[in-house]
C-alpha cells in the first residue's frame, strides 16, 4: 500500500513544481493596444516588455511594423543620421535603433551588460507618429516562437517570446470645416464678399414655405437676388 501511495504522490509534486516553470514566458505588446487619431495628428505608442519572472539577456524587434502610407515615424534624435525611436532603460546598452520609413520597419535590439540580466515589466521603447492619412492600419510584431531571428526576447541563448499583442491605428479625416455661410456676406463681380451693413440680415427675405410650392420658391428667389444687387450698389 506504501508503494502505491508513494507512487501516486510523485507525479502530483512534479505537476506542482515544473508547470509554473513552463508557464513563465515573456511577452511583447504595444500600449495602448487601438488608437484613434486625426490625419494631422502626433501620437506615441510604446513598445512594452514583460518578462513573466524570467531574467533576460536582451529584446530584439526585428521588425514592428507600420504602414508607411498613412503613419510617419518621427525622429526622437535628430542629431544622429536616419530615423531612431526612443528608447527605454529596462538595460543599460542599445545596440540596433533606426526607423526604415520607405518600407514601414522599425529595428530596435537592447541587452544588458556585465553580467547582469534584467526581470520585470516596463517600457522598452517609445514611439511618435504622425497621422498622414485617414484610414486603418496596425502595428505588428515579426515574431515565430523560438526563432531567434526575428522579434526576440533572449535568455542564455533561447528565445523565451511566447506571445505578442500587436497595435491598431484608426485615422479619420481632418476634420469637418463649417462652410462660409450665405446669409451673412454677398459677394462683388471679382468674387470677393461684401459684408451686409451693421444691423442688416437676410430675416427679411422669408424661404419658401413649403418645398413643392414652385410661386414661393421663384418670389425666394428674386428676393436674394433684389437683396444681393441693394448691398453691392446701396440702397
Amino acid at each position: 500500500m506504501k508503494s502505491t501511495s508513494m507512487k501516486n504522490f510523485i507525479p502530483v509534486l512534479v505537476a506542482v513544481f515544473v508547470i509554473p516553470s513552463l508557464a513563465s514566458a515573456a511577452t511583447l505588446s504595444v500600449s495602448p493596444s487601438s488608437h484613434t487619431v486625426k490625419a494631422g495628428d502626433t501620437f506615441s505608442v510604446s513598445v512594452r516588455l514583460d518578462t513573466q519572472g524570467d531574467s533576460i539577456d536582451g529584446v530584439d524587434l526585428r521588425y514592428l511594423n507600420y504602414n508607411s502610407s498613412l503613419l510617419q515615424v518621427l525622429d526622437a534624435d535628430v542629431a544622429k543620421s536616419g530615423t531612431q525611436i526612443t528608447p527605454g532603460t529596462l538595460m543599460p546598452m542599445t545596440l540596433l535603433n533606426n526607423v526604415d520609413q520607405a518600407s514601414g520597419k522599425i529595428s530596435f535590439s537592447q541587452v544588458s551588460a556585465g553580467g547582469t540580466k534584467y526581470k520585470g515589466s516596463g517600457t522598452l521603447a517609445t514611439i511618435s507618429f504622425k497621422a498622414l492619412a485617414s484610414g486603418s492600419t496596425q502595428l505588428t510584431f515579426n515574431h515565430t516562437p523560438s526563432n531567434t531571428t526575428d522579434s526576440n526576447v533572449a535568455m542564455a541563448g533561447k528565445d523565451t517570446l511566447s506571445a505578442v499583442i500587436n497595435g491598431s491605428i484608426t485615422i479619420g479625416g481632418v476634420g469637418v470645416v463649417a462652410p462660409t455661410s450665405i446669409s451673412s456676406e454677398s459677394r462683388n463681380s471679382d468674387g470677393s464678399f461684401v459684408p451686409l451693413p451693421e444691423g442688416d440680415s437676410d430675416e427679411s427675405i422669408e424661404s419658401p414655405k413649403s418645398q413643392g410650392s414652385f410661386w414661393n420658391a421663384i418670389d425666394y428667389v428674386f428676393g436674394r437676388i433684389a437683396k444681393g444687387f441693394m448691398r453691392i450698389f446701396g440702397r
